[in-house]
């Protein structure tokens, strides 16, 4: 298909990094935020979140019909290709869609639609089909009514019916040659219904849609990790399409589908960390979205870092898409770089820790298509894609840009819609790193001068061996090339042969190719105690990352954000001293009825007193409060050691002055995302003011102090968790739970390590050896408290590292495997010490199945000699029974393809083992595991004979 000229300049956009030349390509509009259903993988309507989730940002609303109608001739104006109406509810619910479809067509743009049909009857449905809707997308589910209904649970199995007699509808009225628009069902697979995927499937050809899309479930963290597929699960699907062929008129979408099942961290609910920083991110160029409540956003998945908002006075999108907050998107996501505190705004789960495009990325698709697009253009497009960005970087304005593209090129085709967004899941060698032809150095020009600081000269154009004649700029919003009357609209995917040729499935060598784009190497482990110890950081797409130099290449970049974060809240007007402190020299003043309270707590009010040297003891501050018996002033000085306790210290003023803080719980400064702490500062002081105001508290902040602080932590390196303990150590409070958190589920165990603490023969000598008596050996944890404590950890954000280990052996416990299943339930990463003895069938299953990080093997020999040195109540054979489990344990990860958990055979050096060292890792390596660990006896009074000589 032609490049056009649209395309050519979205693509030189991206070429130059830093600014648009046209609108883009599509642009997303929430109608409405309501929705009549509950998916249960819905971020904002799941049953299973609870009260208090935000996983969903977004403020809920519904957009006026006259700002709505308003906005689509401003899209067209901005050279957009097409209009998708989707959003945080279903479009179908919003009154007005009809018209909005409808303006959108009679100014030239595609419409695409995408809803569930439970709002939709007939009437509605026949007026989209009459006004021309171009495309239909209609998530079902499901294959059957038993199905749709178990994840639908507000909606009953006759709601299934319902939307299969609309789907039907749609289809009669093509073969009636009436309007109608090209479907395409949309399935999203979990383990409730990966086995009904040929009936889903099937389902879309019974209902005569042109496409069906396969998207595997996207888990809500904590909430709905159930619902992922298992690796068995995994293995049934690929297959299933091992030998699958398109067959019929109905396309099936799925390379995009198992590229993410097979994923490297798919079962942990990642699942596009091997793709997503291999290519350039178009969408800065080619996508934006408008929500129900007018923010512009520049990706599906960016919704905390908003450009703008259409509804402030004097907004408009033009100015929004063309403005520095959208400019400060393309240049930082050109390029996806881990490490970038910007980039870890992005994304639903703020506790991901990495951006969030990394676990899901919702314009994968639309990206792809842009660099197939993009390498297969012919060499004239291409010298043509090259002028324009010459242009631009020696000065060329953007209609002096528009004019010279359109000279070369057709104005606008309206199905390079199609062409980007059709063939989104197909892979192709073109897309493998390095292709994309930008950004790159600039290409030496004939006419450039070679004397740094002369100006370059003007842009001319060179004329083509056969040149088309020059055309005028059209005037107005482009418009598409005259339609043929009888039918509504073009087919998207068809088997005719005058449809929109659809990509064909993948060759042996494309896969070949995509597969170049994963991971290939150790998984990525976010454990930040790893990373730490190793001094890297492991980059998700494979090389390991120099942090210095990715510091030293961004220093510059994130300078200028912090630059602009700090013009947009520092402003005079806005300023928290300028407008709420009570001298202009921003102290407040201190009457005799005034008491100075810095903290909630003695040790850190009578810190900052110690340091001020004017405030009294807390003990004086406290007894001075409840002597106000609701009256008198109290004045709080906030600084880095206490403005992250402003509720605490709130609360404290609450109970010893008798008085109440309405507006209490919102004093409280949440530090997350820590890339926005400095400019979210002023914001927070202005509202802590106003609402302490009216109780009499009047805040004295050294605000520059703060924000210093918060740059310092917003701008530096490391996984944003780490930063936040950081944080907490400075700011006198956690934010998040321990890195790594040690739980002896048991003291019992099933032998007698010479070197263990408790069980050794020796142990029975030491000074304490009454407290662990026969009664000691027999306590293990209750399953309830272990559920309860791990729900503790998860909120708390302390998933880097459960280790199950203790005093005892953990496999002893009963429900061992269900401990194992429950921490990767809850998204927790886990590490298992054992002997081995125990490390039965159900416990490899488990750790396996639930990706347990690590399962270290105390074996600590080479021989069954050296074994019953060291175990004395070993039973013959009991050091080929662990050998046995543990090549067992070995197998099983090969059988199920899975790298974890690494394994660790570990060797407790003492004087009746030393000789093995040697001998130990020739074991180690015939036996399979990934590492070894060698570690020196701890010799205390009572082991003298284990000591080395």
């Amino acid at each position: 298909m032609p490049l056009d000229a649209n395309t050519a300049l979205r693509l030189a956009g991206m070429r130059l990094q830093d600014r648009a030349l046209i609108g883009p390509e599509t642009v997303q509009i929430d109608l409405t935020d309501n929705c009549p259903n509950n998916c249960i993988g819905c971020w904002a309507r799941s049953p299973f979140l609870r009260d208090d989730d935000h996983y969903d940002q977004l403020d809920q609303g519904e957009m006026s019909p006259q700002f709505a109608l308003s906005l689509i001739p401003e899209l067209a104006e901005q050279r957009v290709g097409g209009v998708f109406l989707a959003g945080g509810g279903d479009p179908s619910c919003y009154p007005y869609l009809i018209d909005v479809v409808r303006t959108v067509k009679e100014h030239g743009m595609h419409c695409t639609l995408n809803t569930s049909f439970v709002c939709t009857d007939e009437a509605q449905l026949d007026g989209l089909c009459d006004v021309g809707l171009d495309h239909m997308i209609v998530s079902v589910w499901a294959g059957n009514a038993r199905t749709y209904s178990r994840l639908h649970p507000n909606q009953s199995p006759m709601t299934f019916d319902y939307v299969t007699r609309l789907l039907q509808r749609v289809a009669a009225r093509k073969k009636a040659g009436l309007p109608a628009p090209t479907i395409k069902v949309y399935q999203v697979v979990c383990n409730l219904n990966y086995h009904e995927v040929g009936e889903m499937i099937q389902y879309a050809r019974d209902v005569e849609a042109e496409e069906v899309e396969l998207s595997i479930f996207d888990p809500i963290p904590r909430r709905t990790n159930q619902f992922n597929l298992s690796a068995e699960q995994i293995e049934s699907l690929n297959d299933y399409f091992k030998d699958f062929e398109q067959t019929g008129r109905t396309f099936v979408h799925h390379e995009l589908f198992l590229r993410r099942i097979n994923n490297i961290d798919v079962l942990k609910g990642v699942f596009d960390n091997g793709i997503v920083a291999s290519i350039p991110c178009a969408a800065g160029w080619f996508y934006s979205r408008v929500t129900a409540v007018g923010e512009v956003h520049a990706c599906l998945k960016s919704h905390r870092i908003p450009t703008g908002n259409l509804y402030k006075k004097n907004e408009d999108f033009q100015r929004v898409f063309f403005g520095d907050y959208h400019n400060e998107f393309r240049r930082e996501t050109i390029k996806i770089d881990h490490f970038n505190p910007y980039l870890q705004q992005i994304g639903h789960d703020i506790k991901f820790g990495l951006p969030g495009c990394f676990r899901v990325c919702d314009n994968i698709g639309h990206n792809q298509g842009v660099m197939r697009m993009e390498g297969g253009l012919t060499p004239d497009e291409r010298a043509v894609v090259d002028r324009i960005v010459e242009m631009g970087k020696f000065g060329a304005t953007k209609d002096e840009m528009i004019t010279y593209a359109e000279s070369q090129l057709p104005a606008w085709i309206d199905q390079s819609f199609t062409r980007i967004h059709r063939t989104d899941e197909v892979p192709d060698p073109e897309m493998a790193p390095g292709k994309w032809s930008g950004p790159r150095p600039p290409q030496v020009r004939a006419d450039v001068p070679d004397k740094p600081g002369e100006p370059p000269p003007p842009p001319i154009r060179e004329p083509n061996p056969d040149p088309p004649p020059v055309k005028e700029p059209p005037k107005g919003p482009p418009k598409p090339p005259p339609k043929e009357p009888p039918k509504a609209s073009r087919p998207v995917a068809t088997s005719d042969a005058n449809a929109v040729t659809v990509a064909e499935p993948p060759s042996d060598e494309e896969w070949a190719a995509m597969a170049k784009l994963q991971y290939d190497g150790r998984k990525f482990i976010s454990h930040v105690n790893r990373m730490a110890a190793s001094g890297k950081g492991v980059a998700p797409t494979g090389p390991v990352v120099n942090t210095a130099a990715v510091a030293e290449e961004r220093q510059a970049s994130q300078e200028e954000i912090d630059a602009s974060l700090r013009a947009a809240h520092e402003s005079p007007v806005d300023s928290f001293h300028a407008a709420l402190m009570d001298k202009p020299n921003g102290r407040v003043s201190v009457a005799e009825d005034t008491v100075v309270l810095a903290g909630d707590l003695d040790v850190l009010h009578n810190h900052l007193a110690t340091q001020s040297g004017d405030m009294p003891t807390f003990a004086d501050a406290m007894t001075a409060l409840g002597k106000f018996n609701g009256h008198g002033r109290v004045r709080l000085p906030l600084s880095p050691d206490n403005v992250f306790r402003l509720d605490k210290i709130a609360a404290r003023i609450e109970t010893a002055a008798g008085r109440v803080i309405p507006g209490r719980e919102k004093l409280y400064f949440d530090p997350e995302p820590v890339a926005m702490l400095p400019a979210r500062l002023g914001p927070f002081l202005r509202n802590a003011a106003t609402i302490l105001k009216p109780a009499g508290v009047r805040l004295d902040a050294d605000e520059e102090r703060i924000r210093e602080l918060l740059a310092t932590f917003a701008k530096s390196e490391g996984h944003p968790v780490e930063r936040l303990r950081a944080l907490g150590v400075v700011a006198n409070r956690a934010f998040v739970g321990p890195r790594t958190f040690h739980l002896d589920v048991t003291n019992a165990c099933n032998t007698d390590c010479a070197p263990c603490w408790f069980h050794s023969p020796y142990a029975k000598d030491r000074p304490d050896a009454a407290d662990f008596g026969p009664q000691w050996k027999k306590q293990m944890i209750d399953y309830d408290v272990f559920t309860r404590l791990v729900d503790d950890l998860a909120a708390m954000n302390a998933g880097e590292d459960v280790v199950l280990s203790g005093k005892g052996e953990p496999t002893t416990h009963p429900r061992i495997a269900d401990m194992v299943r429950y921490l990767r339930e809850k998204g927790l990463f886990s590490t298992l010490f054992t002997n081995g003895i125990r490390l039965n069938k159900d416990v490899r299953e488990a750790v396996v199945d639930a990706q347990c990080d690590m399962v270290y093997v105390s074996l600590m020999s080479d021989t069954p000699e050296t074994y019953l040195k060291l175990h004395s109540k070993a039973e013959p054979g009991e050091f080929e029974d662990v050998i046995a489990n543990v090549k067992a344990l070995v197998r099983l990860k090969k059988e199920r393809k899975s790298d974890l958990p690494k394994i660790v055979l570990v060797n407790v050096l003492c004087t009746h083992n030393a000789h093995t060292v040697e001998s130990f890792a020739k074991l180690g390596e015939e036996i399979g595991v990934d590492f070894l660990r060698y570690q020196l006896t701890a010799i205390e009074s009572y082991n003298q004979p284990l000591k080395l000589s």
